[in-house]
């Protein structure tokens, strides 16, 4: 029972820490908002037949300038101390790219690279010169590198699968052979051989 009273103390007291950091993100949020909302009143202002991207670029010119001048003003007190816009943007927490809106990222991959990775034999010559082929006629037409190596690699798939069954098929007609000449020894051996009658 007496660690209910020391559970909800901790509970408390974690919530109270969390509540004191999460206030200057909060503070910090607040400030940039208002300053953001004065800059662009102040750029239609100054500029009244701007729009759009340009605005957006006085306005960010001038919201730099305001968070400048305010560096060293007061903006929040809190347990008997006044902190700085500065100091208050040093406390508040760091948003990850993910909760400040993301990013954006452009990945191009290789095809050639990437055909070639899954080839069990990338430094084949047939794959090389089917490869080479691909991105020549990819370079005068609107299809990718898979649309054109794709038909010779099905191709290169067939021979090879087909060669290795030739060879399972040739060892099987040896194994056969092999067979039928011993069954033909043994036969001819059993007619050499004198039959006795009682």
């Amino acid at each position: 029972m007496q660690l209910k009273g020391l559970v909800k103390f901790f509970t408390a007291a974690l919530i109270l820490i969390s509540l004191y950091q999460l206030s200057f993100t909060f503070v910090v949020r607040n400030v940039e908002a208002k300053f953001k909302a004065k800059a662009m009143q102040e750029a239609k202002l100054k500029n009244p037949g701007v729009t759009g991207e340009a605005l957006n670029t006085l306005a960010e010119a001038r919201y730099s300038k305001i968070t400048d001048s305010i560096q060293g003003e007061s903006v929040v007190s809190m347990l008997f101390k006044k902190y700085t816009f500065q100091e208050a943007k040093e406390q508040e927490l760091n948003l990850g790219l993910d909760l400040q809106g993301g990013m954006n990222v452009t990945l191009e991959v290789s095809l050639d690279e990437l055909v070639r990775s899954m080839a069990n034999n990338p430094t084949d010559l047939a794959l090389n010169q089917a490869i080479a082929d691909a991105n020549k006629a990819k370079a005068n037409s609107q299809l990718d590198l898979v649309k054109h190596i794709w038909p010779k690699i099905l191709i290169l798939k067939w021979l090879i699968y087909s060669l290795s069954h030739l060879k399972k098929i040739l060892r099987s007609i040896l194994v056969m052979t092999k067979l039928l000449l011993k069954l033909e020894k043994n036969r001819k051996m059993r007619l050499s051989v004198p039959t006795m009658y009682y």
